[in-house]
Parts: C-alpha cells; structure tokens; sequence
C-alpha cells in the first residue's frame, strides 16, 4: 500500500512540474517573439525611403504610392558615396588586421611565460 501511495505522489509532483515548464515555456516564448517585434518594428521606416520627398511629407501611409528610387540617386550623386564606402572599407580592414596580429601575438606570448602561477594569474586577469 505504501509503494502504491508514492508512486501516486509521484506521478502528481511530475504532472505538477510539467505543467510549471510547459507555461514558463509559453510565457518565454510570448517574450521572445515581443521582443522580436520591438526589436524589428523600426525597420518599417525604412519602406519610406522608397517614397518621393512631396508623398513622404504629405501623407502617413506605411507604403509609398509611387515606388522610386530618387532618394537613393540623390545621395550617391550628391555626397561621395565611393570615397565614404573606401574610407569604411579601409578602416574595418585596419582594425581586423590589427586585432588578429594582436590576439596572435597574446596567445604566443602568454603560455611561453616563466612561471606556472604566473601563468595563471596571467590567464585569469586576462579572461576577466
């Protein structure tokens, strides 16, 4: 009779903590896809730039009633675009560069120190 009984609180206690993970799931999954419409919902203004400047002005439509591409036109026409697009490309090659010869110079440098707790130390204040 007593096996019986356990297993009986048992079975309750599993059916109780399955029901717990199945609405913390629901309520997890309910904040992640919050948070993914918060996050994604900035990006609709970017449809207006498909907008002419008059429409953009004039009206709070989400989508543009005449398509064109004219603001893009004006802005490679009227800034540098190419001289900007070169300048970014250089610097991001510079600072991956640097940061790759950096790293390897630290991973080569680190474990061929002296000392084994010098190492260690060494390590530990360089994860933190």
């Amino acid at each position: 009779m007593a096996v019986s009984t356990f297993a009986c609180h048992r079975h309750q206690d599993h059916a109780s903590r399955s029901a717990h993970v199945q609405v913390g799931q629901l309520l997890l999954h309910v904040f992640y896809i919050a948070w993914a419409r918060c996050a994604s919902f900035h990006h609709l203004d970017d449809i207006a730039s498909f907008k002419p400047f008059k429409e953009l002005m004039s009206t709070r439509d989400l989508l543009p009633h005449t398509w064109t591409l004219a603001a893009y036109q004006t802005i490679i026409q009227r800034v540098n675009f190419l001289a900007g697009f070169a300048n970014s490309l250089l610097l991001a090659v510079t600072v991956t560069v640097a940061a790759v010869l950096t790293s390897a110079a630290v991973g080569f440098i680190f474990p061929n120190t002296g000392s084994r707790a010098g190492r260690r130390s060494s390590w530990c204040c360089w994860l933190r």
